[in-house]
Parts: C-alpha cells; sequence; structure tokens
C-alpha cells in the first residue's frame, strides 16, 4: 500500500501548533528511555485485571522499575510484533477513508505538571478541522487484531474497554494549544478495519486520575483500591460503548 502523503513528522511538516511535541521516534533507544520507570498510559489497561494486593504490589514495582518485567510469553510476543509490524496498516487505512484528515507521529509525552512520572505516546496527532473546527487536533490510537475467523484476522467487535483510560492519559497528556478532546481509534484487521470516536469526558478523566495517583502512591488498602479500580472499570465500559463508529455495520474493507 502507498505510503500516504497526508502522514508526516514533526520535522518534516512541523506546525506552530506541534511545537511543543517530543521530536524522538517511538521506539528508539532514547524513546524507551524517557518513559523507562514511569506509569504511561499504555501501562493503564493492565490496572483492570489485577485480582489480588500481591499482584497490585508486582506490578508497582515493575512499572516503577523496582523489580525487572516478567518475560513476555511466545503467544503475547506473537501478538506485540504483529501489533508493530501492521501499526503502519492501521494508520494508512485511516488516512484512505478519513480523507480530510492529516497525522503526524509524535514521541513520549510527558504529562505538563507531573511528567517526572506520568506520561502518554499516542501513535499519532491529527487534525481534522472539517470535523471539528472548534478543537481540530485530537490524538490517533491504533490496535491491530489478532482474534481469527476462517484463517484470516477480523477487528475488534467494538472499542475494548480497557483502552479508554489509555486514550484519555493520550488526550490529557497532549501538548496542544486546545486541550485535546478527542481520539479516532482504529481497529485494524487483514479483513475488516474500524475507526471510531473516542471523545475525552473530564468526569471518567477525574476517576482515572484519582486511580493513577492511587496506584503510584501505593499506600492504600487492597479493599480501597479495589473499589476505585472497579469503578474505574466499570466507567471505562460506558465509554466503550460511546464511542462513535465512522465506519459501515462490520467494518471497511482492508485495503492492502
Amino acid at each position: 500500500m502507498t505510503i500516504s502523503s497526508r502522514m508526516h513528522s514533526l520535522t518534516s511538516n512541523p506546525k506552530n501548533d506541534l511545537k511543543k511535541f517530543n521530536k524522538t521516534e517511538q521506539g528508539t533507544k532514547e524513546w524507551w528511555t524517557q518513559r523507562k520507570d514511569k506509569m504511561s498510559g499504555s501501562k493503564i489497561a493492565n490496572i483492570c485485571f489485577l485480582k489480588t494486593q500481591t499482584e497490585r504490589q508486582i506490578y508497582w514495582e515493575e512499572v516503577f522499575g523496582h523489580r525487572p518485567r516478567k518475560p513476555l510469553d511466545a503467544e503475547a510476543m506473537v501478538r506485540v510484533n504483529y501489533g508493530k509490524t501492521h501499526e503502519i496498516d492501521g494508520v494508512q487505512n485511516m488516512l484512505h477513508r478519513l480523507q480530510e484528515v492529516n497525522m503526524w507521529e509524535i514521541g513520549f509525552e510527558p504529562h505538563e505538571k507531573h511528567g517526572a512520572w506520568f506520561g502518554s505516546s499516542p501513535d499519532g496527532v491529527i487534525h481534522w478541522p472539517q470535523k471539528f473546527p472548534d478543537q481540530p487536533w485530537g490524538a490517533l490510537e491504533v490496535k491491530c487484531s489478532t482474534k481469527k475467523k476462517n484463517n484470516v484476522t477480523v477487528p475488534h467487535s467494538g472499542v475494548p474497554y480497557y483502552y479508554i483510560g489509555q486514550m484519555h492519559a493520550e488526550m490529557k497528556c497532549m501538548p496542544l494549544p486546545h486541550e485535546c478532546k478527542y481520539t479516532l481509534f482504529v481497529s485494524w484487521s487483514e479483513s475488516k478495519c474500524k475507526i471510531y470516536i473516542v471523545r475525552f469526558n473530564t468526569d471518567f478523566w477525574n476517576l482515572l486520575w484519582d486511580l493513577i495517583v492511587d496506584f503510584t502512591l501505593n499506600d492504600t488498602s487492597w479493599e480501597a483500591f479495589k473499589r476505585k479500580r472497579d469503578a474505574f472499570s466499570t466507567a471505562c465500559k460506558l465509554q466503550a460503548k460511546q464511542a462513535y463508529a465512522l465506519h459501515p455495520r462490520g467494518g471497511f474493507d482492508t485495503i492492502k
């Protein structure tokens, strides 16, 4: 598939609105160093699945560098490598279907006030003034589904609830001249591609931030933490249901 001319880097097509963004390329040694031992958007999903205080403690130690992370098993590595390989396909399919959108690759964006321990790395920043004239800049998050039907991968049935926290973290950390109020969520597969608008919700963010701070301080009981986590998971599911689909039923045909 031909690379779209509407996919940019911060150096190839600089914009004044993007002058505060990190130019470090994702996946590089410098990028990994910038996010090392910090709470980041992509680490939020795992909080949804912690079952005990012991698991909470172990995950806290892994996130903040107090113990090495357990190596991924073979199945997980397949999923990770599949995502790395096909993320560009998700971006290109999104740009093919949304002809008014431009996209820029960005690096790790630290939180404006708490960047010493918290930040996030969206898959890109997008510009869509025709759809959002007052706040045209948004975030991009691409996930590549490994679920198969008839030996071909198919997209997620909807926006997985456990990614809602990650997308809100990404929106909150964007150093834009205005607050980031939406994310384009792309679920790419070999057969179909789905695209959703996920809008920023202030009440949800407040719930998420309270949970993140609680997890980071690591000084509350498991019972108190679990109550907050369960309330967060419930709110995630509600926000996921409110995502707006831009694709026809079943998804767009994937462009190869």
